[in-house]
């Protein structure tokens, strides 16, 4: 049930905004991301392989960059209900489009990741994490303003190589 609630308060807001659009170089959106950790050391979360819900706000640099503010939010809960985790990140992102042909365009993302993780139960932690990301995707333009994109990521905590994100997006161009 709650997440079907998030669901519809995204859509809600979706739906808001694009009825208020106008012709421009700024885009909104949501996007849903899993998250799978690479070793036990320099996790992404403490959670095994999590969902997570967010919103994109975009502005198209030129023809081929394009710039994302994207934030995020998962929680669930670890060692049978023990612990309880709440996960919150934000990230900004260079997306690089080398060719577009037609209606999709792939690109290659750099950016960087701030995700603030609180446990709370039996263990209480509180900690903010800095990643480096990069990935790759293909952004689909599904009619006039509105585009669909699949992305890839991967995350690094300066050295160690620390998981791995596969997203899917609606985006629409203000």
């Amino acid at each position: 049930m709650k997440i079907k609630v998030k669901y519809f308060l995204a859509a809600l807001l979706f739906v808001s905004v694009s009825s208020f659009a106008q012709t421009g170089k700024y885009s909104v959106g949501i996007v849903t991301t899993q998250f799978v950790n690479a070793n036990s050391q320099n996790k992404i979360s403490e959670l095994n392989n999590p969902n997570s819900f967010g919103i994109i706000l975009g502005v198209k640099i030129n023809k081929d960059v394009f710039l994302a503010i994207t934030t995020e939010y998962f929680d669930g809960n670890i060692q049978n209900g023990k612990i309880k985790e709440k996960n919150y990140r934000a990230h900004a992102s260079l997306y690089f489009k080398p060719i577009a042909s037609g209606r999709f365009s792939p690109y290659f993302s750099a950016g960087l990741v701030a995700a603030h993780r609180k446990q709370s139960g039996s263990v209480e932690k509180n900690e903010t994490q800095f990643f480096g990301r990069f990935g790759f995707g293909i952004d689909f333009n599904l009619i006039d303003r509105l585009f669909l994109n699949t992305d890839m990521g991967f995350y690094s905590n300066g050295l160690n190589y620390s998981g791995v994100s596969t997203s899917v997006g609606l985006r629409f161009a203000l």
